[in-house]
């Protein structure tokens, strides 16, 4: 990948190119670690997410409101919703 810049904002913030969001599939709730090396340099590392245990719900791309399952979920089939269903009544 080819040396980049970014602008800090009036507010403090970064934001990372797109390529490097996309190659990296960075998300908006990514944490990073920052470390001060030296005066002017700088090490930005991605810090491993903590393990989601449950559902969350999110707005879709098209505005929709719906759920997303924890990373690492078995899919949701309709087998596995008739098990449940049962599991309630």
């Amino acid at each position: 990948m080819t040396p980049t810049t970014v602008t800090l904002s009036s507010k403090g913030q970064l934001s990372l190119p797109k390529e490097i969001r996309d190659t990296d599939s960075l998300e908006a709730s990514d944490v990073f670690r920052l470390e001060r090396l030296a005066r002017g340099k700088y090490l930005l590392e991605k810090m491993s997410a903590p393990a989601r245990t449950r559902a969350r719900l999110v707005r879709s791309k098209d505005g929709f409101m719906v759920f997303q399952p924890p990373k690492g979920a078995p899919r949701i089939t309709l087998d596995l919703v008739k098990k449940l269903e049962a599991e309630t009544l």
